[in-house]
Order: C-alpha cells, then structure tokens, then sequence
C-alpha cells in the first residue's frame, strides 16, 4: 500500500540537526514551562510542532546573523518557545469524556450513553 509519499528527497543529516536542534531547545526552556504552569493540574512540555515553525522562521538568523544579533534572536526564540506549551497527560490511549451541551445549557447529555440507544 502506497501511501504517495517520497522519501528519497529527505536529507538525514538535516532531520538529525533539526532534531538536536529542537532537543537543545527543549532542555532550555523546561525551567521557564515549569515555572509557568506550576499551578495547573497537568505537566506541561514545549510544543514540538510550534517550535518547529518557529524554528523556520529563525532559521537565518542563527546561522547567517552576526555574533551581535545573535543573542537576541536566541533569547527571543527561547521566550517564543515558552509561550506554547502543550499538557503532558498520562495514558493517552483512554477516551477522553466530552459532555455535549444543548442550547441554553438546559441539557446536558453525555457521549456514551447517547452512542448506546
């Protein structure tokens, strides 16, 4: 089964400095997450997928800046960084309970027992 995808245009050493990249990152800003979100229910980590975007977008800026910029570019990318977390919730394979509400929140009805009649 072909999934249309081609693979043969990806460069690993590329995805590995990618990797290391967002891995060094992550290291950078667990503290200020941490601090952040220390009052709510959930862990919470960097979100991978802004940080890649983000990432891109600062791309120029840490290879090609001078060392004068560079600083504040990674400083600005490290806060960037931070705003995004995402919850780390464990057991992620259990179905998580949603209640529908009805107009006016006269009725509230949940999911299972809608899906059983």
């Amino acid at each position: 089964m072909s999934l249309g995808l081609n693979l043969m245009g990806v460069d690993p050493w590329a995805t590995l400095a990618f990797y290391n990249q967002q891995r060094a990152l992550k290291a950078a800003v667990a503290a200020r997450i941490a601090r952040k979100t220390k009052h709510r229910k959930y862990t919470y980590r960097m979100n991978r997928n802004v940080t890649a975007g983000i990432l891109q977008q600062f791309r120029y800026h840490i290879y090609l800046d001078g060392p004068s910029n560079w600083r504040a570019k990674i400083r600005m990318l490290l806060e960037l960084c931070s705003s995004y977390p995402e919850p780390y919730r464990p057991r992620v394979g259990r179905k998580r309970t949603r209640k529908i509400m009805r107009a006016q929140h006269r009725r509230t009805h949940d999911r299972r027992k809608q899906q059983r009649s």
